[in-house]
């Protein structure tokens, strides 16, 4: 499949990681096998807002803990 571009394989859509008592749904996540990285994608609509920062990298955080190992 290249509809992500040469080297990327779709993991997943609401890709769930558990934190705690809580879920987060990370919207797209793919994997660059090229470079054996995990690419999160977070999609936004309206205008930018800091917190989007912060969200993105939790989930950057959550997966290179949890799915970093496992690739």
């Amino acid at each position: 499949m290249t509809a992500f571009g040469h080297g990327m394989a779709f993991v997943g859509r609401q890709h769930r990681l558990e934190v705690g008592e809580e879920t987060l749904n990370v919207d797209l996540l793919l994997f660059s096998y090229t470079q054996l990285r995990f690419v999160v994608v977070e999609l936004k609509m309206g205008c930018f807002s800091p917190s989007y920062l912060g969200q993105l990298g939790t989930y950057v955080a959550v997966v290179d803990d949890r799915l970093r190992d496992h690739a």
